[in-house]
């Protein structure tokens, strides 16, 4: 399990800023997640030294930050600037 803590667009100015979120464009936090099911297969491959892309193509139900944060922004839960901060992480996590 891994997540982040994004800034939540403001849905009172789709954040673009206003009164209510004091001109910030955004109001609040929103989790993007990562869920990894270490199944016993998953294990053994984990044992095995498996590259993490193996491991990633392992597990079909297995959604990665930036997958989250993409479906957030396209659903208007964050801005596009704030979801570039998710990724700039997720690359550094290594």
């Amino acid at each position: 399990f891994s997540q982040r803590l994004v800034p939540k667009a403001c849905a009172f100015c789709a954040g673009e800023g206003c009164e209510k979120c004091e001109g910030r464009g955004h109001l609040g936090r929103v989790a993007v997640i990562e869920i990894l099911d270490v199944s016993d297969k998953m294990q053994e491959a984990i044992r095995q030294g498996a590259s993490e892309q193996t491991l990633r193509q392992a597990d079909p139900s297995f959604r990665a930050l930036r997958a989250d944060v993409a479906a957030k922004v396209v659903a208007g839960l964050v801005r596009p600037q704030d979801a570039i901060h998710v990724q700039g992480h997720q690359e550094g996590d290594g």
